[in-house]
């Protein structure tokens, strides 16, 4: 059950203003005191569950009901809106060729409402985690590679920022096939955005593995656990001009 809001409990003290021995105003207070009590722990939840997110500060307090909607991307709005509602259960992409459509922010609001729902949520660009990955493989060990992909497959809602603009390498495809892989077998839920359609997606694993000397049934089963895991009615395009800076 949500936290009810201060006018929701005085109205039921109202109701129950003949309960017990308290007069109604010191119900109202006592209700009034423990509902903000309530708030603050739970808060302060939320809090340590977003340290742990990854999230950057630009995207920390990015809400639905706070973003400008329009035909470009109305659709993607509600589909997330839907996500957040059901429990962040469900997977999404969004994806579009206009740089600072807006896809970050939708899907970032996901992740914040995941986190406000008390659920653990990770976000990161495909970049910083392919980076992480090599660092850990050129100075740690393999232990140390297996890591990194196990906290991110294992985590109960990610998303993965601008899938497709990572250096690509035939260690980052065999580690990305892995993180995938090990989502798809868990059943857990994935969100990304990228700039490429799903088929574009596909050509450009298919280029990478031929220069990286990789069989192209590599990409093939990136994209395929790409498409098990967000079916095609799932992939929401979003259109427009760049919003940074829009007043």
């Amino acid at each position: 059950m949500g936290l009810e809001t201060i006018s929701e409990i005085v109205a039921r003290a109202r109701q129950n203003a003949g309960v017990g021995t308290l007069d109604l105003h010191e119900f109202e207070a006592q209700e009034v005191a423990e509902a903000r009590h309530r708030a603050e722990v739970h808060a302060r939840r939320v809090a340590g569950f977003h340290d742990r997110s990854g999230v950057p500060a630009r995207f920390g307090s990015v809400a639905l009901d706070a973003l400008s909607i329009d035909r470009g991307n109305e659709t993607a709005v509600h589909a997330a809106a839907k996500i957040i509602a059901d429990g962040c259960r469900d997977s999404a992409a969004f994806f579009g060729t206009g740089v600072g459509a807006g896809k970050t922010s939708i899907a970032a609001a996901i992740i914040n409402g995941a986190l406000e729902q008390l659920i653990p949520a990770k976000m990161l660009t495909v970049v910083t985690l392919v980076d992480r990955m090599h660092e850990a493989s050129k100075y740690g060990s393999a232990e140390d590679v297996t890591e990194i992909v196990q906290e991110f497959a294992s985590a109960p809602v990610l998303l993965l920022d601008d899938l497709g603009r990572e250096p690509v390498t035939r260690r980052s495809l065999s580690w990305l096939y892995e993180l995938l892989n090990r989502r798809w077998n868990a059943v857990l839920p994935l969100l990304i955005t990228t700039n490429l359609s799903f088929e574009d997606l596909l050509f450009r694993y298919v280029d990478a593995c031929k220069r990286a000397d990789e069989p192209q049934s590599t990409a093939e089963a990136i994209v395929d656990r790409l498409r098990g895991m967000i079916p095609l009615p799932q992939w929401y395009e979003v259109r427009g001009k760049s919003r940074r800076g829009a007043a």
